[in-house]
C-alpha cells in the first residue's frame, strides 16, 4: 500500500503535554534552557472571540487595534494584536465559540461542509512480565469482532496493547459503559489468547465525539461536498512533485 505522504510514522512517546511544557519552561530543541514564552495559560475555556470592526477574519487588524478572547468565568478578556486560532473541527461547527462579529459567509460555509468523524480506542496497561501476545507485531487484526488492536508496547510503551474500535461499530461501543466496554475488548482477547490472557494493570475508554474540547477524532470531506464537475489531476498538476 502506497503512504500518502513522504517521511516515517512517528510516535510521541510520553503525550503531546509535554509540547505545551516544554513551550511553558523554555526549553529549546536543543535541550538546553532558554527564556520561556511570556504568557502560557492552562485551563482557560475561550467562549468568544472579537476583532475590531472592519477587520478580516484571516487578516491585519488596524493599527492600534486588538482583538479580544473572552474567557469562562474571567470577567476581562485577554487581548492581543493577534488572535491564532487552532479550535478542532468539531467544536467548530458546534458553535462552542463565537466570534465577533460573525465569521464570513467563506469560512463558515467551510466548517459547515466538512464532516467530522470519531475513532474510539481502548488502552491498556498491562506488567511487562505479563505480555501474552506477540510483542513483535505492530497490529493485531482478528477476522472478526469490533476491534483491530495497536501494539504499542513494540513501539516503546512498554506493556501497553490499545483496541481500536472499528469503524461500524463506533456507535455500538459508545453506548457501552467504561466497564462493560473494557469487559467487550477482553473478551475479544481471550477469544485470541484464550487462557493466557491476564489482567491489565490499568485501562482507559476514549469518547473523543463526547469530549467538549475536541468533539471528534478527525475531520474529512464527505461524499457531495465537492461540487466541481470536471475535477483534474496528473503529474502536470502538482505544483509539489514536478
Amino acid at each position: 500500500m502506497e503512504r500518502p505522504l513522504s517521511g516515517d510514522h512517528e510516535l510521541v512517546l510520553g503525550g503531546y503535554g509535554q509540547v505545551a511544557k516544554a513551550l511553558r519552561d523554555g526549553i529549546h530543541p536543543d535541550g538546553k534552557y532558554k527564556r520561556p514564552l511570556r504568557d502560557v495559560r492552562l485551563g482557560h475555556v475561550v467562549t468568544k472571540i472579537s476583532r475590531p470592526a472592519g477587520a478580516a477574519a484571516a487578516g491585519g487588524a488596524k493599527r492600534g487595534a486588538v482583538c479580544k478572547v473572552y474567557v469562562k468565568n474571567q470577567k476581562k478578556p485577554i487581548e492581543a494584536h493577534v488572535v491564532l486560532c487552532t479550535l478542532p473541527l468539531g467544536v467548530l461547527q458546534h458553535g462552542d465559540v463565537a466570534f465577533e462579529p460573525k465569521l464570513p459567509p467563506f469560512k463558515q460555509s467551510a466548517i459547515d461542509n466538512l464532516g467530522m468523524g470519531t475513532e474510539n480506542r481502548v488502552a491498556m496497561l498491562f506488567d511487562p512480565a505479563d505480555v501474552f501476545w506477540p510483542e513483535d507485531a505492530h497490529f493485531l487484526r482478528p477476522v472478526r469482532g469490533r476491534y483491530t488492536f495497536a501494539n504499542l508496547h513494540a513501539l516503546g510503551l512498554t506493556g501497553v496493547l490499545c483496541a481500536w474500535v472499528r469503524a461500524k461499530h463506533i456507535e455500538e461501543v459508545e453506548a457501552m459503559t467504561d466497564v462493560e466496554a473494557f469487559e467487550d475488548v477482553m473478551s475479544t482477547l481471550r477469544s485470541m489468547f484464550r487462557e493466557r490472557v491476564v489482567q491489565p494493570r490499568e485501562y482507559k475508554v476514549t469518547r473523543w465525539s463526547q469530549d467538549p474540547f475536541s468533539r471528534g477524532s478527525y475531520s474529512y470531506v464527505p461524499v457531495g461536498a465537492f461540487k466541481v464537475r470536471i475535477p483534474y489531476t496528473g503529474p502536470h498538476t502538482n505544483a509539489f512533485a514536478w
